[in-house]
């Protein structure tokens, strides 16, 4: 059989190739099909604040009302404070 150079970059090429396929397989796989044995209970969430920078959006802030958030407070330029 004679060696030619694009024979030894095909066999570089196979051997890395089956290496990275035994990887992923050993690796990814076990990560992939893991189950976590002990459950957590996460209870109820925290609350979050969500603070929205908006210039003449009164109408459009009042959309996101709808949505099922308990209150919103929107401040403007002094101390004029609207609550919903």
């Amino acid at each position: 059989m004679v060696v030619t150079p694009s024979l030894i970059l095909f066999t570089f090429f196979a051997i890395f190739s089956g290496l990275q396929l035994f990887y992923y397989l050993y690796f990814f796989a076990r990560l992939a099909f893991y189950k976590n044995k002990k459950q957590v209970d996460v209870g109820k969430p925290d609350p979050v604040s969500v603070i929205i920078c908006a210039f003449n959006e009164e109408a459009n802030l009042r959309k996101i009302c709808r949505y099922g958030y308990n209150r919103i407070i929107i401040t403007m330029k002094g101390p004029i404070l609207k609550y919903w």
